[in-house]
C-alpha cells in the first residue's frame, strides 16, 4: 500500500491512495479487509471521509453577498473520488454489484459495512461452534 501527494491550484495537498496490496474483499473476509483499509486510511487522516466526520462542504459560498465556487468543495470531491477508486480496486468482482449506486467513498463503506459486517460476525460464530462440536471417532486418526 502506498500513497503519493498531488498538489492542486489552491495549494491543497491531495493524497493519491493505492490500496493494491490490500486483499480483495470477498463475502467471507470483511473483518480482515475493513481493518486493513481503516488502518491504512487512518494513517493519512483519510478515514474521516468514510466515517462521516469530514462531510462534503457546500459547492458554493457567499462572499460580499455573492455566491462563488467553494474551492474546499472541489478539493473534497477530488480526494473523495481518489479514495472511492482505491476502495473499488479492493473489491472482488462478486462484491461490486453491492455498491453500484454509491456516489461517495462513505456510501461504499456504509453499504459494505451493512452488507457484510453482521455476516462476518455470524460466520465467525458459526465456525467457532463447528470447531467446538468436532469429535474424534475411535476408528479415525487425529489427522
Amino acid at each position: 500500500m502506498a500513497t503519493n501527494t498531488l498538489f492542486i491550484p489552491n495549494n491543497t495537498i491531495i493524497f493519491v491512495v493505492n490500496l493494491s496490496q490490500t486483499r480483495k474483499l470477498t463475502e467471507s473476509n470483511y473483518l480482515n479487509w475493513s481493518i486493513q483499509v481503516k488502518s491504512f486510511l487512518s494513517r493519512f487522516r483519510l478515514f474521516w471521509y468514510l466515517d462521516g466526520t469530514h462531510p462534503c462542504p457546500p459547492p458554493t459560498k457567499i462572499i460580499n453577498n455573492e455566491s462563488v465556487p467553494n474551492p474546499e468543495y472541489e478539493t473534497w470531491i477530488c480526494q473523495d473520488q481518489l479514495i472511492f477508486g482505491a476502495l473499488v480496486g479492493t473489491l472482488d468482482q462478486t462484491i461490486t454489484p453491492h455498491i453500484i449506486e454509491a456516489k461517495t467513498s462513505q456510501h461504499i463503506w456504509k453499504t459494505l459495512e451493512t452488507t457484510f459486517a453482521n455476516k462476518s460476525n455470524g460466520h465467525i460464530l458459526h465456525i467457532k461452534n463447528r470447531l467446538r462440536a468436532i469429535t474424534k471417532r475411535d476408528d479415525q486418526s487425529v489427522t
